[in-house]
């Protein structure tokens, strides 16, 4: 499953015992680069990202988070 989600805050995991997690905290733009310079192979992380620049340039999503998120599309 992946998700998109703002206005979140941070708090403790508690994972099933069969889940894993592998998170790596970057920038979005600094993603998007890594994307489009081949170095993310992992198509659902590409899928995520493709589907969130699309949905904020299409004007379906909160206004504060598509702003970041065109920003950050546009290397800001």
């Amino acid at each position: 499953h992946l998700f998109l989600a703002w206005d979140i805050t941070e708090g403790e995991a508690s994972p099933e015992p069969d889940e894993v997690f592998r998170y790596k905290r970057i920038a979005l733009s600094e993603l998007i680069a890594d994307i489009h310079g081949g170095r993310v192979d992992d198509a659902l992380t590409q899928l995520l990202v493709l589907t969130a620049v699309s949905k904020a340039m299409a004007g379906l999503l909160p206004e504060g988070p598509a702003s970041l998120i065109l920003q950050a599309a546009r290397g800001r």
